[in-house]
């Protein structure tokens, strides 16, 4: 008898890892009904009506208590997987449609090279795409310092000139021959940050060391938008042209 009860407190004590606590306080909570009921079938004990009472309503209890762990799993795991965005939930479906679309056959090669002193930023690039027939690129990594830095700052209709020379924290966008989209955040000599849309006029100090990829089979084109009044980026797959 003591062997069998301290295996049976060992086991049950590793199984509160496993079953967690709510569910361990309910086996304790059936323990009195269970002793009872194993002493009728075993030693043949006699059982009150009180006792089958009891033993019915702990039965109905854990039954719904276990229920409602069920449950309130259930709805935990669906909202850790659900869009937190109403829109999202809309788009989630053709999002792996659009990227087993593009990503049959494609490749990437890079393009390495560094602006000298007094380029223009933007402007090299809309070159560098169109010399190079570059079809739907984008800026792989962004090194270097600016003399003169224009930016285009969010829902501004004209650009604003920042005084001094800058470094280059990031530079990120798309590059074609059809057109570039390039954002650019740099900072001052007190390494304050500002960022925006980079417009002409952004000219190298010393260097800007940048490297391009590219992507196969499919091209960046640009097409006039009702909804924004700019011509916005439409990805067409290369076979379609």
């Amino acid at each position: 008898m003591g062997a069998l009860t301290l295996a049976a407190y060992l086991t049950y004590s590793y199984s509160i890892r496993d079953i967690g606590a709510a569910r361990g306080m309910l086996v304790n909570a059936a323990a009195p009904a269970l002793t009872a009921l194993l002493s009728w079938v075993l030693i043949a004990s006699s059982l009150t009506s009180g006792q089958l009472f009891g033993m019915f309503w702990v039965a109905l209890a854990i039954i719904l208590l276990l229920t409602e762990l069920s449950n309130s799993q259930r709805l935990k795991r669906l909202h850790e997987l659900e869009p937190q965005n109403g829109n999202q939930s809309k788009l989630m479906p053709l999002i792996p449609q659009k990227i087993a679309e593009f990503s049959q056959n494609q490749s990437l090669k890079p393009i390495a090279l560094r602006l000298e002193p007094g380029d223009d930023v933007r402007q090299t690039l809309e070159a560098i795409a169109k010399q190079e027939n570059i079809h739907a690129g984008f800026i792989l990594s962004a090194v270097g310092s600016l003399s003169t830095v224009r930016l285009r700052f969010a829902d501004a209709e004209s650009a604003t000139e920042l005084s001094g020379k800058h470094e280059m924290v990031s530079l990120s966008g798309t590059v074609s021959a059809a057109g570039v989209h390039l954002h650019l955040m740099v900072s001052n000599a007190a390494g304050e940050c500002r960022g925006g849309h980079l417009v002409t006029g952004c000219t190298v100090y010393t260097t800007l060391e940048l490297v391009i990829g590219q992507l196969s089979g499919v091209r960046f084109e640009r097409v006039m938008d009702a909804k924004t009044g700019f011509p916005e980026l439409a990805i067409v797959p290369e076979e379609e042209r």
